[in-house]
């Protein structure tokens, strides 16, 4: 083996014509033909130096008697173990009987044959070469070899990404159309489960718009054209009419760099139609919807004019209980007075329970007129200055009668922090009366009720009346501010259930809340926070 510059290498050995090569050789030519030759095969050098192929010589035989491999190319067998051996042992043994009369063809027939093969080298590595036969004049074949184990790797998996593809666009339930830039169609497919517009129908070569019906040609046709012009999606909904009933395609326009457009159609027809179905559902409920809707205003309706007249009838029940009740308690006062007389012991005390019970039935009417005019907004406050610890004295010396017959005793604690309030003063009064009197109806015999107030935070001040009475269950507590609610049978003591409906109304009237804090066995705290001053109306 020789070596040759440029990196290619070439290995020689003896062949059988080596002698009657050397005997026919003619007579040294002129200086300028040496010259030429020479350049020549200069030439010939470098291009076979820097082309990534293998070049072998053979005899007739198929024995390799001289390698040349050019620059780059990865060879697998040692040149020492190529010489003298035939050109197809190199080939997988099962091919080798194909590549051997492969050769002798090219040989006989004097004809340039290609064909690839593997070459199995060194560690079990395996190469793909594209071979070329070329008989020469001169005798012998020259065999040129080209690695192309990375072409077959990228045929290889581009045969495998094609088949995916193939794959994915025969199962979607789509079908898909190039169209030229004209909307003509160069290629179309249908993929698993499509419902085409004109089954079985070859459209290629047919303008996209005339696959649907006539009556689907103008949208489909301006669709295409958006798209193409515009160079942007565009979507479209056809109908078509069927024996089976109306179907929907829905057609994506994509336009393309080289000015086509792809159009992938879908059949949507159920979609369609579950939308359809959704919107007659829609609307079947927004009727049911503003039926129920005329229904309930009908009744709130109602409920507003029965609400009015009950206000109405308690006004007028209330005035007209007031009227009868001023003569009784006006006569029961000149009664007690002496006018008509002097009295007995007996009949004053039967004046004082007529009296006291006067003033009670009085506070019932006022609580009847309160309900309609706190409803119809028409309960005005008159906020003048009020100091809390005169007023809660002003409502224990009211109620002391009844303090003393159930010697009930009433402690007070109010924070001297608390300044004079800015209230309605009747109106606090009602509250504490309200409070206190409920506080005194609960309480034990010989028992006591407290009264406390503090000042809190954002101007306001919390006034709280706490009795050891037999406290409420927590199923009774929601119904404890409500309207002629009463508690219990075990806890009734008398009244219309509306004190404290009453007071709740007042107190939120003036931006205020209540509450209580209760439970059975423990005694009640009920409690109200109001501002410490109230704007007038």
């Amino acid at each position: 083996m020789s070596t040759r510059p440029g990196g290619g290498s070439e290995s020689t050995g003896a062949g059988p014509g080596a002698a009657t090569a050397a005997a026919a050789t003619p007579a040294a030519p002129s200086a300028e033909a040496a010259l030429e030759l020479q350049r020549r095969t200069e030439e010939l050098e470098g291009i076979v130096r820097n082309v990534p192929d293998v070049f072998l010589w053979c005899g007739d035989d198929g024995i390799i008697h001289r390698l040349r491999t050019g620059r780059g190319f990865e060879r697998t067998i040692p040149d020492d173990q190529v010489i003298g051996r035939p050109m197809w042992s190199f080939s997988p043994p099962d091919r080798q009987p194909e590549v051997r009369r492969l050769f002798e063809q090219a040989r006989d027939d004097r004809v340039v044959l290609s064909f690839q093969t593997e070459l199995a080298g060194v560690g079990g590595a395996v190469r793909h070469l594209e071979t070329r036969l070329v008989p020469l004049d001169s005798g012998g074949m020259l065999v040129l070899g080209r690695d192309v184990s990375s072409l077959r790797s990228i045929e290889a998996d581009l045969r495998r990404r094609t088949e995916e593809v193939e794959a994915i666009m025969t199962n979607v339930p789509d079908g898909y159309a190039w169209c030229d830039r004209d909307g003509i169609i160069v290629r179309t497919r249908i993929g698993a489960g499509f419902d085409r517009a004109r089954p079985g129908e070859n459209v290629v070569g047919t303008p996209i718009w005339q696959v649907g019906g006539p009556e689907a040609r103008e949208g489909i046709r301006a669709a295409f054209e958006r798209a193409r012009d515009d160079r942007r999606l565009v979507t479209h909904v056809t109908a078509f009419a069927r024996p089976d009933g109306a179907h929907h395609h829905e057609s994506r326009f994509i336009p393309l760099d080289d000015g086509q457009v792809l159009v992938l159609i879908r059949d949507v027809t159920e979609r369609e139609r579950a939308t359809a179905e959704l919107r007659r559902l829609m609307a079947s409920l927004e009727g049911r919807v503003a039926e129920r809707t005329a229904a309930l205003e009908a009744a709130n309706a109602e409920l507003a004019r029965a609400t009015r007249n009950k206000s109405a009838f308690l006004g007028v029940v209330s005035h007209e209980l007031r009227t009868p009740l001023n003569g009784i308690m006006g006569f029961a006062e000149l009664l007690r007075d002496g006018v008509a007389g002097p009295l007995t012991a007996t009949q004053r005390e039967y004046l004082d329970d007529v009296k006291a019970s006067a003033d009670h039935l009085l506070r019932l009417i006022d609580e009847l007129l309160d309900i309609p005019r706190i409803e119809a907004g028409a309960l005005r406050f008159q906020p003048e200055s009020v100091d809390l610890v005169d007023s809660v004295a002003r409502v224990i010396a009211e109620l002391r009668p009844g303090m003393a017959s159930r010697q009930v005793a009433v402690a007070t604690a109010i924070d001297p922090a608390i300044p004079a309030l800015l209230l309605d003063p009747q109106r606090l009064r009602q509250v504490i009366f309200n409070l206190l009197g409920n506080a005194l109806k609960f309480a034990p015999r010989g028992g006591q009720v407290r009264i406390a107030a503090v000042p809190v935070p954002g101007g306001r001040f919390r006034l709280e009346f706490a009795d050891d009475g037999p406290g409420i269950a927590a199923d009774e507590l929601p119904r404890l501010f409500l309207a002629f609610s009463q508690l219990g049978e075990g806890r009734v003591r008398g009244g219309t259930g509306l004190g404290l409906a009453v007071t709740r109304q007042l107190v939120e009237a003036q931006g205020g809340e209540i509450g209580v804090e209760s439970s059975e066995g423990n005694g009640s705290t009920f409690w109200v926070v109001l501002p410490l001053r109230h704007a007038r109306d």
